[in-house]
């Protein structure tokens, strides 16, 4: 939902690399991205940060036991990879060394570059309170970018995003996991990403 504040708001152009790419284009929904490919402001997603260097950057955080939980549905509703139970997708992905190592590399980074770490749960605040455009245009000017809000208009609501496409839509909570995750797998997930997740003001008990 991040890049699609960022179109709507700011008509920021952004891209996506890897899978995303043409799961988006086979299905772009209602409610698509990619409108203003002449866009003087142009943002790229990515999970590999060292392919693109210093450059200023905007980091997503979301508490890691929620993201084994979305991830793994992702790859099973979405790219329909199912090797393995559920719950063993789980386990490996909490036990995954990935998210720790993505956001140890960005904070090392903060010091040298232009980068600011916006919440997951401080952004769905801003969203219920009708603040998200001021949260993101005060985070781009955190990193040197001066984004003019372009429309007053709200955007979709999630639920009508979710409509289009149920699946990649899936609940946008936080704290989803609690009722997800079995507890030994939760607690795995804490003990390898906490001391990391705990520098994002994240808790063991959530």
């Amino acid at each position: 939902m991040f890049r699609n504040y960022l179109e709507h708001y700011f008509h920021i152009q952004t891209w996506s690399e890897g899978p995303n790419t043409s799961i988006r284009l086979k299905a772009p929904g209602k409610y698509g991205l990619q409108k203003y490919p002449n866009a003087s402001i142009h943002a790229q997603k990515s999970h590999t940060p060292r392919r693109f260097g210093r450059i200023p950057a905007l980091i997503l955080v979301r508490d890691p036991r929620d993201v084994v939980v979305s991830f793994t549905h992702f790859n099973r509703d979405i790219m329909e990879v199912r090797n393995t139970s559920v719950e063993a997708e789980f386990r490996s992905r909490a036990e995954s060394r990935s998210w720790r190592d993505f956001y140890s590399f960005w904070l090392h980074q903060r010091p040298q570059s232009g980068v600011e770490f916006l919440r997951y749960e401080d952004a769905l605040e801003h969203i219920k309170a009708g603040t998200m455009p001021d949260f993101l245009q005060a985070a781009l000017k955190a990193i040197g970018i001066d984004a003019e809000i372009k429309t007053e208009e709200p955007i979709p609501s999630f639920k009508d995003y979710q409509k289009v496409r149920p699946k990649f839509y899936r609940r946008g909570v936080a704290g989803g996991w609690k009722d997800e995750l079995p507890k030994d797998t939760a607690k795995l997930c804490w003990r390898v990403q906490g001391p990391v997740a705990k520098t994002f003001g994240y808790t063991s008990e959530g």
